[in-house]
């Protein structure tokens, strides 16, 4: 398993090894291509299985637990709909619904992290084990 500082930097390393998906998960394991979530993931823990995605999504929120705040949609609220959502459910919903490619989709997370005040703390002991659970129940 690789640590990255940031979710965005997982996704920004996940991006080269497969092409961008936006359709159903069964249709994606078929293909070889990955959402924006599936690209952090497989970056930081090799392929990733659609079949595990609760499992995953519990192990982001302890790995990256800023992924819960809540934000504006910056693509919904330019034409005036109300749209927030939190920040792991946002990634997916740019990503499917607005289609905004990986790039993209990382770029917003890089000012979201910064405007929330994400700070990469060193790894103790205690927090490592954690994600090695969350990891094992993946």
């Amino acid at each position: 398993m690789k640590h990255f500082c940031s979710f965005s930097e997982a996704i920004r390393a996940g991006i080269p090894l497969r092409p961008q998906a936006f359709e159903d998960p069964s249709v994606r394991e078929r293909r070889n291509d990955a959402c924006v979530i599936e690209s952090g993931l497989e970056a930081i823990r090799g392929r990733y299985r659609v079949a595990n995605s609760e499992s995953s999504y519990r192990f982001l929120r302890v790995a990256f637990p800023y992924l819960e705040t809540v934000a504006p949609c910056p693509a919904c609220n330019i034409v005036g709909y109300e749209c927030a959502r939190q920040l792991l459910s946002m990634l997916w919903h740019l990503n499917d619904w607005h289609r905004w490619t990986r790039e993209q989709i990382a770029d917003w997370l890089h000012e979201r992290e910064e405007a929330i005040g994400f700070v990469t703390l060193i790894e103790s002991e205690s927090s490592s084990k954690s994600l090695q659970r969350a990891d094992v129940n993946a």
